[in-house]
């Protein structure tokens, strides 16, 4: 039989998918109900906003693994809730530099807890030893399929603009 075959249980990828998912929807459902108006999506470009004041959109769409077409929608929402401005590059007119607002990085300041409890709830459960074991394993495996991008670089926790 076919999904004896397959076998979601042993998939990887499965398993990376479905367990992202759920934390996504926890997440969103923490931000809902804290009154928060952004989207899990939108919330995870303000974390290297606020780390690299002045990213191109190029350089963020690569470090949230997304297309550009995707993130500057993603961007106009959060400009116009004022979370984020666009600058022209002095260098390049073609080049949009990108700054996380006050008002942006004050809402990053308040949604830290509600993304600690969230994460507190994936972990119920689990013995802390082996989590922390499934977070080594899972940061390898990301990090041997970006090579030298600058991804990389930001899950290490360099503070060096990319």
């Amino acid at each position: 039989m076919l999904i004896e075959r397959l076998n979601p249980r042993e998939s990887i990828g499965f398993l990376l998918y479905k367990s992202a998912r759920l934390c996504v929807n926890a997440f969103a459902n923490r931000l809902e109900k804290a009154g928060l108006d952004i989207s899990v999506e939108q919330w995870r470009l303000l974390i290297p906003l606020s780390r690299y004041p002045g990213i191109s959109q190029r350089k963020l769409a690569e470090l949230a693994s997304q297309e550009k077409t995707g993130v500057s929608r993603l961007l106009s929402g959060l400009e116009s809730k004022g979370y984020v401005r666009r600058e022209d590059d002095p260098e390049d007119r073609r080049v949009k530099r990108l700054f996380a607002t006050e008002k942006g990085l004050d809402l990053l300041d308040r949604t830290v807890d509600l993304a600690h409890a969230n994460n507190a709830s994936v972990a119920e459960g689990i013995d802390p030893e082996e989590f922390a074991v499934c977070k080594k394993v899972l940061l390898q495996i990301i990090l041997n399929h970006m090579g030298d991008h600058d991804c990389a670089a930001f899950l290490r926790g360099s503070a060096e603009a990319p």
